[in-house]
């Protein structure tokens, strides 16, 4: 089965852009709400704006957070951060119910309801991506670790081991004795035993 690599190598940046996208939606038709259709669910858009851009900005801002390490700061930031994807897209698709109660007076508001829905669900799919990360990460490192497992460490390798045995291994360049040099001779039929003319057979050693 074919995977779509690419979409979860965009999904992150997808995901941000239209968490964008929903809070610009957001300030447009609040003021425009606000101004012209229906005052509370006006007001309610521009109150969910502020924490949608909150939200979005949060992966920006914890770049430059300089809150210290224990500090109330800190603990409250780490509260901030934990509201992400599953956590985050729950938040927005609960959100977007008030821009659904009333269609008729104000239509307008389905609009960005329909925002606060799709970038919800995509956070919600982002946690699956999280998990799928993390077990590509993890079976990669296995396979790392299984294709290094037959192989030793050569700083292990002592004296007396076979590979010690095989690498100072000689070659032996001790010359045949003077007797096993006739016999051979006897065997081939180059010389006689019992011939007492033949030639002497050189001292070898």
């Amino acid at each position: 089965m074919v995977q779509c690599t690419w979409m979860w190598t965009y999904y992150t940046l997808v995901t941000r852009i239209l968490g964008i996208l929903t809070a610009i939606v957001l300030w447009g038709v609040g003021v425009e709400t606000i101004t012209s259709i229906n005052v509370g669910i006006g007001l309610y858009l521009i109150i969910v704006a502020i924490v949608t851009s909150f939200l979005e900005a949060t992966f920006l801002l914890d770049k430059c957070a300089c809150c210290g390490e224990g500090t109330a700061c800190h603990k409250v930031w780490r509260v901030v951060m934990w509201i992400d994807n599953w956590k985050k897209g729950i938040l927005y698709i609960l959100l977007s119910i008030v821009c659904f109660l009333n269609p008729i007076s104000s239509w307008m508001a389905v609009i960005p309801g329909l925002f606060l829905i799709l970038s919800g669900l995509l956070y919600l799919g982002r946690t699956y991506k999280k998990h799928r990360d993390e077990q590509t990460r993890e079976s990669a490192q296995g396979e790392a670790y299984s294709r290094w497992e037959g192989f030793e460490d050569p700083a292990e390798f002592t004296p007396g081991s076979p590979a010690d045995e095989i690498g100072t291994a000689q070659i032996s360049t001790e010359l045949p004795s003077e007797d096993k040099f006739e016999e051979e001779m006897e065997a081939d039929g180059d010389i006689d035993a019992t011939d007492e003319t033949a030639p002497a057979i050189p001292n070898r050693q």
